[in-house]
Parts: structure tokens; sequence; C-alpha cells
């Protein structure tokens, strides 16, 4: 006998001696010697509570009664044995627990054939006369688990530490439902999977097996099923296609999601405190990485965006709001920069179309470009002249919003930029902004505003010369 395969022996050794029932369900013959219940069963579902049986007493010799109430039988007995009248004395109930009543539904198939000298030797089953220990005895049917990586319970043949080698109430003979048979071991998981506060993945929930190989996996020390991307995509669908199809077919990815790992890296499988089951707020966890300067997928060099975000306080709407996927899809785009729409990539355009300022106009009014005159819609304009028109509508070089402005933070109202990447080479075309302000009495400019001294528009450098606006002055 293998040491390391004596500790199931306890657990066989009270379940086994059920397999003495079945042979006398359907019989006259005397009841046999009680058996108590199968410690799995009655911890999952108890019964409701009686005064304490009397201790189990030999079977009488053949055509005698015994002389004290038997008690509460096993399922497969409770629910099979021929009717007969109960003694009147004894607390055995009318009827069986549901918990017990349940406990056949799942026989495995040497119990339920009677077959008992598939596992025992003697014709009174015990722990003592097992033809062989788990888990050889149970290699005897079943295949041995060959996997690279093989689960605790089931490298060391602790079988029975998961299933009851006779019956259950549950699939596969398992000793209580998942996920609690899980939280036996794994008591984290537990607390968790149970926090009132997390946003829980649903097969994290009560399926850990459609993602989990319980015996053990080829492919993780995790025992998944299958990789990680495969195992996602199973489930996960992006515009009507699997996730990782859809990952690897845009023109625009995202190099964490198809080069460095997993979706594990953004995204807790189990559970989290962020939405989308997410490793931490959703702007903490895009600063995880680009707290400093990358190399996108195409090569391009971006940014240190932490530091940008730092150095800069006029931070664009979804920045403050910490939400960089209002403008960004985390998974690939087909759009530069995985942007959700569309949105310019240059300095200039040579035709206006709102089509190309879709990223734009997902939050901001259209008639903003579409208006030549305005009073109400913008104070970018000179009078009633709207000059997000002027500059956008033109013939030749219309000029696009990252000609003016930072898409993320800058030190001006309105992200208005220090400075645009001009040209192919990039070079930094300074704009020069200044708010401007004037006398509301005489017209002329001042510089500290005050009662009298108020904004009345700006100026910028722009390509050659310096340009003002006043949107107070009347037409």
């Amino acid at each position: 006998m293998k040491p390391a395969r004596l500790f199931p022996i306890l657990v066989i050794g009270l379940l086994v001696s059920t397999c003495t029932y079945t042979g006398q369900q359907h019989s006259a013959a005397p009841p046999p010697s009680p058996v108590e219940p199968s410690p799995a069963v009655t911890e999952q579902a108890p019964a409701p509570e009686t005064p304490a049986v009397t201790p189990a007493t030999p079977a009488p010799p053949p055509g005698e009664q015994p002389a004290v109430s038997p008690p509460v039988q096993p399922a497969a007995v409770v629910a099979q044995a021929t009717p007969g009248p109960l003694p009147a004395a004894g607390p055995v109930a009318a009827t069986p627990p549901p918990s017990l009543a349940q406990a056949a539904q799942f026989q495995h198939v040497p119990f339920a054939d009677e077959m008992c000298d598939a596992c025992h030797e003697s014709e009174k089953p015990s722990a003592d006369d097992l033809s062989d220990q788990p888990p050889d005895l149970c290699y005897n049917c079943h295949d041995e688990f060959t996997k690279k990586f093989v689960h605790a319970p089931a490298g060391l043949g602790a079988c029975t530490l998961c299933h009851n080698p006779h019956q259950s109430p549950y699939p596969f003979f398992l000793n209580e439902k998942i996920p609690d048979l899980c939280y036996q071991c794994h008591d984290r998981m537990q607390r968790i999977m149970t926090n009132p506060q997390h946003v829980k993945h649903p097969p994290a929930t009560d399926q850990c097996v459609a993602c989990h190989n319980p015996h053990g996996s080829d492919v993780s020390n995790k025992f998944l099923q299958a990789d990680l991307k495969t195992l996602c995509q199973e489930c996960h669908l992006r515009n009507k296609v699997p996730m990782q199809t859809y990952i690897t077919t845009v023109t625009h990815k995202h190099k964490p999601v198809v080069e460095d790992g997993s979706c594990a890296q953004c995204h807790s499988p189990h559970a989290s405190p962020f939405e989308f089951h997410l490793r931490a707020e959703p702007m903490d966890l895009c600063l995880q990485c680009h707290n400093r300067e990358v190399t996108a997928y195409d090569g391009r060099v971006l940014a240190n965006m932490a530091a940008l975000l730092q150095k800069n306080p006029d931070h664009h709407g979804p920045i403050r709001e910490k939400r960089c996927t209002a403008c960004h899809n985390p998974h690939g785009s087909n759009y530069f920069r995985i942007l959700k729409y569309n949105y310019p990539q240059t300095f200039y355009t040579e035709t206006f179309s709102l089509d190309n300022y879709q990223l734009c106009f997902s939050c901001h009014e259209p008639t903003l470009l579409r208006d030549r005159e305005t009073t109400t819609l913008t104070n970018f304009r000179d009078g009633k002249r709207n000059l997000h028109f002027l500059h956008v509508h033109r013939p030749r070089k219309g000029r696009t919003c990252r000609a003016c402005h930072e898409t993320h933070a800058s030190t001006h109202p309105k992200h208005i930029r220090d400075a645009v990447p001009f040209g192919k080479i990039g070079w930094p075309l300074a704009l020069k902004y200044r708010v401007e302000y004037a006398d509301i009495n005489t017209g002329e400019p001042c510089n500290a505003p005050s009662a009298t001294c108020v904004k009345t528009g700006g100026s910028c450098v722009g390509c050659h010369s310096r340009k003002h606006y006043n949107y107070r002055k009347a037409e």
C-alpha cells in the first residue's frame, strides 16, 4: 500500500457499505445493519432536525424483528425499498429528507449495477477490503491523468476529495455542487466572488469548469481548458465575430492585445471592483503602460501620457472623466490610433465632410462646423462669423481639429495647442495663442481682467502672421 494514497480510505470507508443495500432493495429479508449517511451528502443538505437516533445494533437472525426501529436509510434504500409498516417506536421520518431523496440521481455504474466486487474483495464490502487503493483502483476503469499540469487532488490520487464513489445528487458524483466544492480549498476566491461590490464574470460565478479542467491541463498551470485567447473567444464576440478574429483583422492593433500576452492583462477573469471586471480604473489601467514613451504597433513612438497629463492642467472632457475608451477601442480599430470613429490624421484637408469628424461629433454638436454664422454655438468667432466653419470649409488647405486643439490636455483653455506637428517630419509649429481683453467702455485693449476689462477673444500666429478675433464686436 502506498502511504501517499492512504488518506482517501476514510471517506471511502464511510461510503462503500451502501453497496450492501442494493442487493436487498426488492427482497423481503430483514433490513440490513444501519449505516450512517455519507459525510458529503449530510454536509451538503442536512436532514431536518429530529431526536437523536439510537446507535445501530447488529441485524437479528432471520425471522426475527429488530428490537429498535432502524435509523433513516440512505436515499437509494429509502426511495426504493419494498413498502411496509414502520415500527411504532423510533425517530424514523415518514418522508425522507429532500437531500437524501435526491442522492440516487447520479450513481456510479458499479454501484448502480450492484457490482461491489469491482472495487471490493469480500462479500461484506468495507473500507478494509478494497482490491486496490485510489487512484490505482480508479484507473482500472478510468484513464490515468498524464497532463503537463495536474491539479493537486488528481495528482495525489485524492479522487474522493471531490467525488463520491457510489452516488451523489450532483453530476460526476461530486461531493458538493460547483462552485461550493471548489471553495472548500479556494477560500480566497470565494471571498472575491461573494463580495457584493465586485463585478463578476458570469462563468466564474458557478461554472468553474467552463474555463478550468479540474483534473489537469497541457496549456496552463491554471488548468485552463484551452489557451486564454481561444478560451475567451468561445463566448466573447465583437461586431458579431469572435473577439480574437476581430483583434487580428482590424488594421490598427493595440500592441498589448496582439503581442504582449492575454486578455488577463487588463481583465480579471473572475471578478473585480471595476466595470468589465478590469484590474483597475480604466485610465489608471492605461497609464500602467502609458506612463512612459511606448512604441505603437505601427512603429511610431507615443508620448509619455502620464507626464503629458501632469504638465497640462486643461484636460479634455473624457480625460477628466478618466474614460480613455470614450475615444479609443482597447481591442483594436480600423481607425488610426485605435480610435472608435473617424478622425483626421493630418493638419490639412482638401475637402470637408462631417464623416471625417465622427469622433468629435460623438460628443460635440455638428452644427459647430455646418453654420457659417452664429452668436451661440461658439465664442471662436469674429462677431457673427463662425471661425470653425471658416477653418474647415476651404477649397484648399482646410484646417482640421488637430491644427489647433490638443486632444488630451493643454495649458490653454479649450485645449488649444502650444504647437502642432507640421508636415511629414512633425516640425512643432508654434501657435502662440493668447487670450485678449478690452475695455467695455472704450474698446481699447487691456491686460488685467476687471469689471470693465473683459475677455473679447484671442489671437494666434497661425502660419504666417498673427490673426485676431473678437466675439463681442457688433457686425
